[in-house]
């Protein structure tokens, strides 16, 4: 770690690709850090080459074991022994402090971006109301966000159509929606949407979905026709009664304006005192008996008797004055 410490302040990078291509060339290490740092002085460029030969001292994996910490110590006393004037000095910890700088900001801005990255995976990332485990993708959600995953979604779906069908007020309910599923939060009145049922269901279980949704359309088609014929059904009745008591009216218009005509033309008129028959004419004098059977002219004999229960009164004061009722 000591090695990759020093190859990242000699270059001004952090874990990158650059540090593994100098690893993997241990033997290239101080001309390759030359290459990536070209603006180092000929001042203290021996410090640097020092640096780069301890860094590949500690990298390196021969058949010798790598230095330990007090072999690094020793050989960064002889870099130092190698008397570099004070500006050498003063120029080599500018420059390492700046390498420091870089390094720090390099690993902020690693820190950022995966903040950053946790923070989106966070934001993206929605509970399943059943089993309470986050989920990125995947699932089906009611339009005010009440999130299932694609599991849970499968049983919620199977089970409802399930219960629907043994329940007759689950049914009807049911049918009132149109066959979509209610939301699986007591509390909210939405259905899923068919794009997001089809998005968390399986072929099979999406299928059956759809088969129960089109019988619930079916059966509401089919209750709007009755409805409807029920209703054109109460109309032509309701013309047909109409239409009846409009004949009615009409039929006693006509029989009150017969009866009337019938009062006026024979004012004798009479009727039957036990049956109420009438109108009848009488004939002959105030003793019907006298006149009864008498034989008139064609053939045809007086009958002073009830044509309808064949009363016969002596007189014609047994029988009622006729009250313009048409009883024939």
């Amino acid at each position: 770690s000591v090695g990759v410490t020093l190859l990242e302040i000699l270059v001004g990078q952090v874990q990158t690709n650059v540090i593994s291509d100098l690893l993997d060339e241990p033997e290239e290490i101080s001309a390759n850090v030359r290459d990536q740092r070209p603006f180092f002085s000929d001042v203290h460029l021996h410090v640097v080459e020092t640096l780069a030969k301890l860094a590949t001292d500690c990298t390196v994996s021969v058949k010798k074991r790598v230095p330990n910490m007090s072999i690094v110590m020793r050989q960064a006393m002889d870099a130092d022994r190698v008397a570099p004037s004070a500006g050498e000095m003063e120029a080599l910890r500018a420059e390492i402090e700046r390498g420091a700088a870089e390094l720090q900001q390099l690993r902020a801005g690693i820190e950022v971006a995966e903040l950053q990255r946790r923070a989106e995976r966070g934001a993206a990332e929605k509970t399943c109301l059943v089993c309470f485990e986050g989920h990125v993708r995947g699932g089906m959600e009611c339009p005010t966000g009440h999130f299932l995953c694609s599991e849970d979604s499968v049983g919620h779906v199977r089970s409802f159509l399930e219960r629907v069908t043994a329940d007759d007020s689950m049914l009807q309910q049911h049918r009132e929606r149109g066959g979509r599923i209610k939301c699986v939060d007591l509390a909210c009145e939405h259905c899923y949407t068919d794009v997001s049922i089809a998005r968390a269901l399986p072929d099979e279980v999406f299928h059956s979905y759809r088969a129960a949704q089109d019988q619930m359309v079916e059966h509401r088609i089919f209750s709007d026709l009755q409805q409807r014929f029920q209703q054109q059904l109460s109309a032509a009745l309701a013309q047909a009664s109409q239409a009846a008591q409009a004949a009615t009216q009409r039929g006693a218009q006509e029989q009150a304006s017969t009866a009337e005509f019938l009062r006026r033309q024979y004012p004798n008129a009479r009727m039957c005192p036990q049956c109420q028959h009438g109108p009848v004419l009488l004939e002959g004098c105030y003793d019907l008996m006298a006149h009864h059977g008498e034989a008139r002219a064609g053939g045809r004999r007086i009958s002073n008797a009830c044509p309808q229960c064949g009363f016969l009164g002596r007189e014609a004061g047994q029988w009622r004055p006729w009250d313009g009722e048409m009883r024939i």
